[in-house]
């Protein structure tokens, strides 16, 4: 099932009893994630795919006992309203070979752009299924230079190019 993304997080009642009967009812597998832009020019509403099986009607118990998630940054096309294809594979068959073997896999973190959560998780959550708020991202430290030398260096070129442009308008009269 494709649904728009909002349906996984919305707080009103109609979406978390949605979220609660997929859960309870079914077997949820898997939420993938789709990029913005995915449905345009029709829409650029950010949605998922949602893999499950039904099991019960009306169930007092979770069947879902872990989702897997997985964040598609591209479906192998610009994201823009031409959608024209980008170079390289294709990464729907990579993401349903991933899905094959989502269990095979030894689950360590959720850094990767795939992983498992388990219902106790969901369920502490909200019965939320989105991707970004499971995912753990990492922080990577970054240096930059020290303020002063960036403007030395900013100075530096606005004096090449104002020289550049007196030698311009120089050469035009």
């Amino acid at each position: 099932m494709i649904i728009p993304e909002g349906v996984l997080f919305n707080s009103g009642k109609a979406y978390k009893r949605t979220r609660e009967m997929i859960l309870k009812d079914c077997d949820l597998h898997s939420v993938i994630s789709l990029p913005s832009g995915v449905f345009n020019p029709y829409t650029a509403v950010k949605t998922s795919i949602l893999i499950f099986t039904k099991k019960e009607f009306d169930s007092i118990v979770y069947h879902t006992k872990k989702v897997w998630f997985y964040g598609m940054e591209s479906d192998g096309y610009t994201l823009d309203t031409n959608r024209k294809k980008i170079n390289g594979d294709f990464p729907l068959p990579l993401v349903r070979d991933k899905y094959k073997n989502r269990n095979e896999e030894p689950q360590t973190d959720r850094k990767k752009i795939h992983f498992a959560v388990p219902i106790s998780k969901i369920v502490e959550n909200g019965l939320e299924l989105n991707y970004n708020l499971y995912k753990e991202y990492v922080y990577e430290e970054q240096n930059y230079e020290e303020p002063s030398k960036l403007i030395e260096l900013l100075e530096k070129l606005n004096n090449e190019a104002t020289k550049g442009l007196n030698n311009l308008i120089k050469d035009f009269k």
